[in-house]
């Protein structure tokens, strides 16, 4: 068999756009991460409790300032609050328990049944 030689401006081509496209997801990650939404936007419903603590905890490893929002979704007494470390666990364990339960998003009532 014989060897195809490749002119050195389409090797040093190739090798420029792989050099460029290894390079755009280092300057996607560099951009300033997203705020947390207020709790206001994913608190107000049951359903869309439940939907914010499934999706965050999920989702927390690509974005980190989702487990904010998957911390907002618990009902913390103070002495836990302050420990924010505690206070990502605990959203992790719950929402391990309702998959391991198979809590369904449409389970859970869009509105509660009254006002606490």
């Amino acid at each position: 068999m014989r060897a195809t030689h490749f002119p050195k401006r389409v090797t040093i081509g190739v090798l420029a756009l792989c050099g460029l496209l290894g390079a755009a997801p280092a300057a996607v990650a560099e951009s300033a991460p997203a705020a947390a939404r207020p709790p206001a936007e994913f608190l107000t419903s049951p359903r869309e409790t439940l939907r914010t603590l499934y999706f965050s905890v999920v989702a927390y490893d690509l974005k980190p300032y989702l487990m904010d929002e998957a911390v907002a979704c618990l009902d913390l007494d103070p002495a836990r609050a302050a420990n924010p470390t505690e206070a990502a666990r605990l959203a992790i364990e719950l929402e391990q328990t309702l998959r391991i339960l198979c809590i369904p998003l449409h389970g859970v009532p869009e509105k509660p049944e009254r006002d606490t």
